[in-house]
């Protein structure tokens, strides 16, 4: 269970993950329509010290040629990010501009036609 703290600033989400934990996706109950809503990943960090910290943002962007040098995976699983994706952390991959993918988690980018 995820204690969840709600404050005119926001939500603050304090969950007890330890070091068994590996990924997972955290869910919460959408007030506004009553239904279940996933939406925080969490994957630890690479073990591995050469990739850029996707906590920095520039695994998600594109335009930062630090993108280039992230990691696909967590823990000691990372490899380096296919050219094709964008790895924003964890077991996810997202095309860049000229590919596409029907899901995050897909294996295989597709050349967009």
């Amino acid at each position: 269970m995820v204690p969840v703290a709600t404050e005119s600033s926001g939500t603050t989400f304090a969950p007890a993950l330890g070091p068994s934990v590996a990924n997972g996706t955290v869910t919460w109950l959408d007030p506004a329509t009553g239904g279940l809503s996933p939406g925080i990943v969490y994957a630890r960090s690479c073990a591995d010290a050469g990739y850029t910290d996707a906590a920095s943002g520039a695994c998600a962007n594109a335009s930062d040629p630090s993108s280039f040098a992230c990691a696909y995976g967590s823990g000691d699983k990372c490899t380096l990010c296919p050219f094709n994706s964008l790895c924003p952390g964890g077991a996810r991959r997202w095309p860049r501009v000229g590919y596409f993918a029907f899901a995050e988690t897909d294996a295989e980018m597709q050349v967009r036609s």
